[in-house]
């Protein structure tokens, strides 16, 4: 529903609550979680924190308004006891104390904090100095409650902001001996900012965002809406039939109480909790879980206890909702990130597939009637392409095993999702409603991960049968290369024969020469004639074995080196580069400061950008076809050979860069290998090879600018731009140029430097 809507049914529906006296309270709390980095920037994490709970509780000489701060007497866990509310100084040195123990356990090496937890709360005349000057009008009670939780293999910080209409039940002596139980006007129709103004632009001015994104939208985190209701025994049908309350639900879930795609349970015995998920409002970008929680109406609503009690329950659910909901968010959007990215492995082998079927086609088309030279240089070509699909398959075979694994892991994650609430969530599903429980299990991402992992696994076992096909067809050629080498072993074997009866004869001759002749003999004057004939036909008889040995190990040796000498010098340089930046190579390199990165990352680029330049140089010829000279008709198939074969050398350097990069590159700090990898199809020299999707994911190249110290909003703006530079006329003409552009763009924002 649209926020004028919104604003309409609130208003309503307050200002007849008010009159009938049903409504004592409504509550917006807006979450945010973020990550607390374990490595070297635990520090700067502790520095963000401590300017926002300073931004937030406000100077120790505060003068306009009042902000209190506590911690629970019985540990993060135990919500029920809290130590005595500090103010002023008091509060100052709580928040430093605070702050310093994180900042103790990470100087020793504990880079997992322990679960501490902490509360600001700021009366309305403070809260209003948390926003934007005239961003709201109205003045609220505002609550900071600040949880560390470790899933999904990190350590995060959960940020929860309370926004109340009057004060809240767990507030400091002074207040409520100022306020009485249930003083105060409720809030006025404008919460739906606050989320905006001060949970996610305040906690933003400090800690960058966790990049939460599955299926392409980002999991938001949840919102609540609690309502606290007085004199209603049955809160479902007083919030069912109610004209105005029905109308409230509506404007806040987007649902009705009884419309499908509405979970209700009522939680630990006395919390009544609905819950949506789904688009909010017109950002298709996002999805957002909206609940709205209303505790067990009870007698004694004017006492504190009572009030008390209901408000820890409706905290306790709070929590508890959103750390499942934070562990769904986390676990999904590894899984949906991992997909992603092997996916894109394998479109990339399917291109290499098809580029190679092409090249297999056409050279084919000499083999029935190519001989001599022409066929060996063709059979060269096609050993090639044989060569380096021959390293493709192990690498496809670990990619299907791969996700494979990934399949097992979504399941596992849905098993583990269903221990997780069994222990934690009590709930009592509403009859005929569909329960929190199954609104987890079965009505979130996780069908669509699953379809997800199916599909990848069709494309890369289709992938995995062509990379076979053109195998098993190119080893059928090598069968019938097979015979015709072994008829020009049969002639060569009759030239050796020759050779050998040639020595034989020249030996009978020799032999009927030691018979002497009588000089005075008619036939003593052909003698000499004999003896020059004998040593001629020996010399010529040595002059053809050894031609033929000779013509035959040259043939031999030509045949064994596949390539041209430019193919060779060019293969060696991308073998090196391949093994510096294999992903066993990257790995080693982990705990390195960033300036051993950065250098590490530039060598690689220039290296990188020389191969693929040298992979896509202009050929001439008409591409994969045959080569024809200008006038129409006429075909040189040794042109044609040679051009298919300087393809083929391109395509084998191409095809080796792409499928044999790191696996992962969002796990490394090399954000300019990572642009070139992503748009070095997209160059004009590069039109060959055009894969269907980009070589790099969306969530692969976000996740390596941020860990170069970019935000999303940066990352997001980076990778644009240079795709935008791209289409434009004035597009890099070669990969040096993509190069020099991207180191340009990476400088041209500025890094999150107070965002972690």
């Amino acid at each position: 529903m649209a926020l004028p809507e919104l604003r309409q049914s609130l208003s309503a529906y307050l200002q007849r609550r008010r009159e009938e006296g049903r409504l004592r309270q409504l509550v917006l709390v807006a979450t945010e979680w973020r990550t607390w980095h374990a490595d070297e920037r635990y520090s700067d994490c502790s520095r963000a924190l401590r300017l926002l709970l300073r931004s937030v509780a406000g100077p120790e000489d505060l003068t306009e308004g009042v902000s209190w701060c506590a911690v629970p007497a019985g540990g993060a866990e135990d919500d029920t006891v809290w130590e005595e509310w500090r103010q002023g100084k008091d509060a100052s040195e709580l928040l430093d104390d605070f702050v310093r123990s994180l900042e103790e356990r990470g100087a020793r090496g504990d880079v997992r904090p322990a679960p501490e937890r902490l509360r600001i709360l700021c009366d309305p005349v403070r809260a209003r100095y948390l926003l934007p000057e005239g961003s709201v009008s109205a003045s609220h009670w505002t609550e900071l409650d600040v949880r560390f939780l470790h899933y999904a293999g990190d350590c995060r910080v959960h940020f929860t902001f309370s926004f109340w209409g009057s004060p809240p039940p767990v507030v400091p002596d002074q207040v409520a001996e100022r306020f009485a139980a249930g003083a105060g006007e409720p809030a006025q129709p404008d919460f739906e900012r606050l989320a905006e103004e001060v949970a996610e632009r305040k906690v933003g001015e400090f800690f960058a965002p966790v990049v939460t994104r599955v299926r392409e939208r980002d999991y938001a985190a949840p919102m609540f809406w609690v309502l606290a209701l007085e004199g209603v025994r049955d809160p479902v049908e007083y919030l069912e039939k109610d004209p105005l309350a029905a109308r409230l639900v509506r404007s806040l879930l987007s649902r009705g109480v009884g419309d499908s795609g509405v979970a209700q349970s009522v939680v630990d015995g006395s919390v009544l909790a609905l819950r949506r998920f789904g688009q909010v409002g017109d950002d298709e970008s996002e999805i957002r879980p909206v609940y709205l929680l209303v505790p067990r109406p009870s007698e004694g609503v004017d006492d504190p206890g009572v009030r008390r009690e209901a408000d820890l329950g409706v905290r306790q659910a709070t929590a508890l909702l959103t750390e499942i909901e934070a562990r769904v968010a986390a676990e999904m959007h590894g899984l949906d990130r991992s997909l992603n990215v092997w996916r894109t492995h394998v479109e990339v082998y399917d291109a290499a597939a098809r580029q190679a079927s092409l090249l297999w086609d056409a050279l084919a088309l000499h083999m029935p009637v190519g001989s001599d030279r022409r066929l060996a240089d063709t059979h060269q070509a096609v050993e090639l392409v044989h060569q380096t699909l021959l390293q493709g398959v192990a690498d496809i075979a670990e990619l299907v095993r791969r996700i494979d694994l990934l399949r097992a892991e979504i399941d596992q994650l849905e098993e583990d999702l269903g221990d997780l609430l069994d222990q934690r969530l009590a709930e009592r599903p509403l009859r005929g409603a569909r329960s929190l429980r199954e609104a987890f299990l079965r009505t979130s991402r996780l069908g669509h991960l699953r379809r997800l992992a199916e599909n990848v696994q069709q494309v890369a076992a289709s992938v995995n049968g062509q990379y076979k096909d053109l195998l098993g067809s190119i080893g059928h050629a090598f069968d019938e290369r097979r015979v015709r080498e072994v008829d020009v072993l049969q002639k060569a074997g009759g030239t050796i024969a020759l050779a050998g009866a040639l020595f034989s004869s020249v030996a009978l001759l020799d032999f009927l020469l030691e018979i002497k002749i009588d000089p005075a003999s008619w036939a003593s004057w052909l003698e000499p004639w004999v003896n020059h004939a004998i040593r001629g036909g020996a010399v010529l008889g040595f002059l053809a074995l050894g031609f033929t040995m000779f013509r035959s190990q040259r043939r031999m040796k030509a045949e064994q080196k596949i390539g041209s000498p430019g193919f060779h010098e060019c293969y060696g340089r991308l073998l090196s580069y391949l093994r510096d930046a294999s992903t066993d190579n990257l790995d080693r390199l982990a705990g390195r400061p960033p300036e051993d990165w950065a250098a590490y990352d530039e060598g690689l680029s220039e290296r990188f950008a020389e191969l693929w330049d040298e992979a896509t140089r202009a050929l001439p010829g008409d591409g994969l076809w045959p080569g024809r000279h200008p006038r129409a008709g006429e075909y040189d198939p040794d042109r044609d050979i040679a051009q298919l074969t300087a393809e083929t050398e391109q395509w084998t350097l191409r095809a080796l860069l792409l499928t044999e990069r790191p696996r992962n590159l969002g796990e490394y700090r090399l954000p300019r290998l990572t642009l070139l990898y992503r748009h070095c199809v997209s160059l004009d020299r590069a039109r060959s090879w055009r894969p269907a999707v980009p070589t790099v994911h969306d969530t692969e190249i976000e996740a390596a600018l941020l860990n170069a110290g970019y935000d999303p909003a940066e990352a997001s703006w980076i990778d644009r731009a240079l795709a935008a530079r791209l289409a434009s006329p004035h597009a890099p003409a070669d990969t040096g140029a993509l190069l020099a552009l991207a180191t340009e763009t990476l400088r041209t924002p500025s890094p999150a430097g107070s965002g972690f």
